[in-house]
């Protein structure tokens, strides 16, 4: 524990055909209902989405791009996902969506059951016009010519009420000549099954165990039709977020099945930051079930969130506890329902350790928010100037309290003449208790950064989405900020919110962020899910603080961070136990009594490295210091040499590097690794002189590949190729063989371009290789 602020690691959990979805440390769970449909006759179809190599035979997924947005198919928690990346910037490309396809000619007698569980994020429909009609998930049953049999969607509307893009949003169908909803769309997982039946001319559907009868194709039909192909098509275009699709299955069979889905489950708790002695109080009154009443669920607690529940089952969502000692903890909540289904929650509660509290802020309401606390919402206006722009429009952003956290969020609104300024104004959030010290003052908050924080194109060419965080001393002059920015290149970094300069990244998801200052130094400390960075260079010394602002400087349609549990209190000295990063470099090839040069000059602590210890065994144990040793291994053989670095705290960390020796009279057969992650070039001289790419998965869509002989300072092409990537090729390896002639000695140098990449063509590697006898 660090200062007063630890972390209780959660134990892993067995599920039981369950997709944990964390989002922050709330956990959805993704409990795929049970299939209620019967088979009658042969089953053609029962996919789980286990892996890409399971998947039936009769699937062909195709990734998708528009002007500004890449659509893809993938399987992640044992579902299909369907998701997408915006760009920053217009490109020109074909305008597809991303399809699943499950192709297979379909004759059937009486009765023929499509049934698939579909899980929707909570914010579908939380869309931001860039000149598209809305996000859609598209599901089409072919008959045998090839024509759409059945078209149904999942549409989504535009949360702010200005405009509706899909009409009618939700759940619906085609009918030839418009779109009519079956059901409305909330979070979680929906239960689908259509019935096709011979000798009737209609089709029906179970949207969640509720069957609409009745529904005409889109073309007159004489007859229930046989098929030829079902699509799931991604055009999910403004969103940047998930749906989920599991156990899909095609039998015969006319009954649509009886459905149970698993409770929605929630629960407040108050307060949420607090001492050794506070007394937490939970409440899941606010956990609901389509199927049963709230008296009809069971709640049990897990106060620790250890694997292990504390309470048993009951009736009474109500419940209380106390933590003997500080920490973060995170409460777990198990909901069951009568049908045996359970949905989890998970949140965080603050147990803190300070010499001298200040502020303990768990923003529960915003009654009990007000003491020293002020808000100012901001709002801007201007001409856009872009052809996906209206004339005139506005940005609201604002800071809210809900669902116990801070929620940091913007909108943007269309046909303002006017009640909006002309000068921009960000929103704040000030507290200005004030904080005098004598030693070390801590701050300590839990982000929540979104996957993506619905980042929009900025109104003319604005940067980043971000939060400002400043601490101004007594006489109100602004010291020390930080900036929480999610970048155009699509990741979040902290960087010094003054210099401009990028401190650290990290990934979606909730974190603990501490920013420590002392009084007799000019250096900080950022310590992010308790790992030690290099803060903020100081001007001076450490500084009684009066006031920490949070700013709001989201742009269009930027939103999603939650800010919560902030505690300000005199801390106990910080206590350097990081281990540093061992690093012994790549694994080498040499001849035996060559020489070989370890290299450890990667090994990392932002306290400074003391030592570099290097030990093996060939004829007798060896030990080696330095950063940059040599040896010259006497016989052939594979060597393991480990390195230990200890850093000036006294903590150590290892790696190993393998060492392989030849016999001296032996021709390497040369294997090159590149240098990027997820990318492997591997060349083999032979007969045919066969190079091969091997490629897992990083996103990509479409390359460009050229070989060039470099040999004599001359450049000299040998194969220019471009290269379109099926995305069952991607995932998770896709191989390009080229094969060329190569000449001993030769050098040759291999580029790779990713043609699609987020601000257009980008450079992936450039290495050269020289071809071996």
């Amino acid at each position: 524990m660090r200062g007063g602020i630890g972390t209780k690691n959660r134990v892993a959990r067995l599920p039981v055909r369950r997709v944990g979805l964390l989002i922050g440390l709330v956990v959805v769970s993704l409990v795929a209902p049970p299939f209620g449909a019967t088979a009658t006759g042969p089953n053609f179809l029962d996919e789980r989405f286990g892996s890409w190599s399971s998947l039936d035979s009769g699937w062909t997924i195709w990734n998708g791009t528009k002007e500004r947005i890449d659509t893809y198919f993938d399987i992640q928690e044992s579902a299909l996902v369907a998701s997408n990346n915006l760009r920053p910037s217009v490109q020109a490309g074909d305008y597809t969506d991303a399809t699943a396809n499950w192709s297979s000619s379909i004759s059937y007698s009486g009765g023929l059951v499509l049934s698939y569980n579909v899980h929707l994020p909570d914010a579908f429909g939380l869309s931001y016009s860039i000149g598209y009609t809305g996000s859609v998930f598209r599901i089409t049953l072919y008959d045998a010519a090839g024509s759409a049999a059945i078209s149904t969607r999942f549409g989504s509307p535009d949360w702010s009420g200005f405009q509706t893009y899909i009409n009618p949003p939700g759940f619906a169908y085609y009918d030839g000549t418009v779109w009519r909803q079956i059901g409305t769309v909330t979070g979680g997982w929906h239960s689908v099954s259509i019935v096709l039946e011979k000798g009737r001319t209609t089709w029906t559907v179970s949207y969640d165990g509720v069957v609409t009868m009745n529904l005409p194709y889109p073309l007159p039909v004489s007859d229930a039709p046989d098929l030829s192909k079902i699509e799931f098509a991604n055009g999910l275009k403004e969103e940047v977020q998930r749906v989920l699709v599991d156990n899909v299955q095609v039998f015969e069979g006319t009954d649509p099945g009886v459905w149970n889905t698993p409770p929605a489950t929630h629960f407040s708790v108050d307060p949420s930051v607090g001492g050794g002695l506070t007394v937490f109080g939970v409440n899941a009154s606010s956990s609901k079930d389509r199927q049963d009443p709230t008296p009809a669920l069971r709640f049990r607690w897990d106060w620790e969130d250890d694997g292990m529940y504390d309470t048993s089952l009951d009736a009474v969502p109500r419940a209380s506890h106390t933590y003997p000692a500080p920490g973060v903890y995170r409460i777990r909540l198990e909901v069951t329902d009568s049908g045996g289904l359970t949905g989890e929650y998970a949140r965080p509660v603050v147990v803190a350790d300070y010499l001298t509290p200040f502020l303990m802020e768990s923003f529960s309401s915003w009654p009990a928010t007000k003491e020293n606390w002020q808000i100012t919402n901001g709002s801007y206006y201007e001409a856009c100037g872009h052809p996906y722009c209206s004339p005139k429009q506005g940005i609201w952003n604002y800071f809210d309290v809900r669902d116990g956290g801070l929620f940091v969020g913007s909108y943007y609104a269309t046909g303002f003449g006017g009640g909006l300024p002309e000068t921009r104004t960000n929103a704040t959030m000030n507290w200005t208790g004030g904080a005098a010290y004598t030693g070390i003052l801590e701050t300590h908050a839990q982000l929540y950064l979104p996957p993506d924080p619905m980042f929009r194109v900025p109104i003319q060419g604005s940067g980043e989405a971000s939060l400002m965080v400043s601490w101004s001393d007594t006489s109100g002059t602004v010291q020390v900020s930080l900036r929480i920015a999610f970048t155009s290149t699509y990741r979040w970094a902290i960087s010094d919110g003054r210099a401009g300069t990028e401190l650290l990244s990290t990934t979606p998801g909730w974190h603990q962020l501490a920013f420590r200052m002392a009084k007799d130094r000019g250096s900080t400390d950022l310590i992010l899910d308790g790992d030690v960075h290099s803060g903020p260079a100081l001007a001076g010394a450490g500084f009684d603080v009066s006031k920490i602002q949070f700013v709001n400087e989201f742009w269009w349609g930027s939103a999603g961070i939650i800010i919560d549990n902030v505690a300000v209190g005199e801390a106990h000295p910080l206590e350097d136990t990081a281990p540093p990063v061992a690093d012994a470099g790549s694994d080498l090839i040499s001849f035996a009594g060559a020489w070989v040069v370890l290299d450890g000059r990667g090994s990392y602590d932002r306290s400074g490295i003391q030592s570099y210890e290097w030990t093996f065994v060939d004829t007798e144990p060896r030990t080696l210091f330095g950063p940059r040793p040599g040896y010259p291994f006497p016989m052939e053989g594979i060597y393991g040499v480990t390195l230990t670095v200890t850093d000036n705290a006294g903590n150590t960390a290892t790696d190993l590097v393998r060492v392989t020796v030849l016999p001296a009279d032996q021709v390497i057969t040369k294997t090159f690794a590149s240098e990027k992650p997820g990318l492997t070039w591997e060349f083999t001289p032979s007969v045919d002189g066969r190079w091969v790419l091997a490629l897992v998965n990083r996103g990509f869509r479409a390359a460009t590949i050229e070989i060039v002989d470099a040999s004599g300072g001359i450049s000299q092409s040998v194969l220019h190729k471009a290269v379109r990537f099926r995305a069952l090729d991607a995932y998770p390896v896709g191989i390009v063989e080229i094969f060329l002639d190569v000449q001993a000695g030769h050098a040759y140098r291999v580029t790779l371009t990713d043609v699609r990449g987020p601000v257009g063509a980008q450079l992936v590697i450039s290495q050269t290789f020289e071809a071996s006898q």
